[in-house]
């Protein structure tokens, strides 16, 4: 017994001096994703790269070996997006490269590992999940049609008068005299867009807004413009961003979609689906 106690203290030693070894090489490792995360996504923050982190680690130890897919094309890419973000040319982007200690060869090793990685995860993603077929699409097509319905959608032209200017707060009775030129057949809608309206986005187009629908405009102003028949000038409308008048130039009223107009949709709604599912598999 006294002759294995001090082998077992080695062996606790040498245990401990490896964790420590592993943790700190993990640390280094992160410190490293983290300076390229800031170098190649400088928008990323230290949460989501430390997800990314973690889950890049759990992919790269399940890699294989002997995966060595060819990567040069998509290494070549990737490395042109990243080295164009820079406008000075090359000696900005070395002063980064030595700013975030890095070498053009640790920065090339470092996307070739990702793109290793996601090749690697997209081939198991394959295996494990069969691409969505028209059929599967079609069938939750007549499954969720209406989840899919296309609104009612009003083709609108406004001119729009805004209540934030202070020394203006009511503008009742000029949107009331423009209004009544519009009845009296004194100026045309074009013309009164292009002299009064403050909509600086519409008045360049004659007051055009587009198609629009519920979803996208105030309540107030949707009730007005649905009770406006198609080539009328509405009413004064007036809502929290100010005062308008509308003319409706075209209507078409709700209705559920053909599947070809959203099979494309249905199929990448599935196919990310299937993915999420393998993925989970994989990890």
């Amino acid at each position: 017994m006294k002759r294995l106690l001090p082998l077992l203290i080695l062996s606790l030693l040498l245990a401990a001096a490896c964790w420590r070894w592993q943790s700190l090489r993990s640390q280094d490792e992160w410190q490293i994703a983290w300076q390229q995360a800031q170098f190649r996504a400088p928008q990323m923050n230290r949460e989501s790269v430390m997800a990314a982190f973690h889950q890049r680690q759990r992919l790269t130890d399940s890699v294989p070996l002997t995966f060595m897919p060819d990567l040069d094309l998509a290494l070549k890419a990737e490395y042109e997006t990243w080295r164009k973000q820079f406008e000075k040319g090359e000696t900005d982007r070395q002063a980064r490269l030595t700013w975030q200690d890095q070498t053009e060869t640790s920065l090339k090793q470092s996307i070739r590992d990702d793109l290793r990685s996601q090749a690697w995860l997209e081939q198991q993603i394959q295996q494990k999940a069969a691409p969505v077929t028209d059929a599967q699409a079609l069938a939750w097509f007549n499954e969720h049609a209406e989840q899919m319905r296309v609104p009612e959608l009003h083709h609108v032209f406004h001119l729009f008068l805004s209540r934030h200017d202070p020394k203006r707060p009511d503008r009742s009775a000029e949107i009331q005299a423009l209004h009544q030129q519009l009845t009296r057949g004194k100026a045309s809608f074009a013309d009164l867009v292009a002299k009064h309206s403050e909509d600086s986005r519409s008045k360049v187009r004659a007051g055009d807004l587009g198609w629009v629908s519920a979803s996208r405009m105030p309540a107030e102003f949707m009730q007005a413009l649905e009770r406006t028949p198609v080539g009328v000038i509405s009413p004064p409308i007036e809502t929290k961003l100010g005062w308008h008048l509308v003319r409706v130039s075209a209507r078409h009223e709700s209705r559920l979609p053909h599947f070809v107009e959203v099979r494309e949709e249905i199929i990448a709604m599935l196919d990310q689906q299937r993915r999420e599912a393998a993925l989970g598999q994989v990890n």
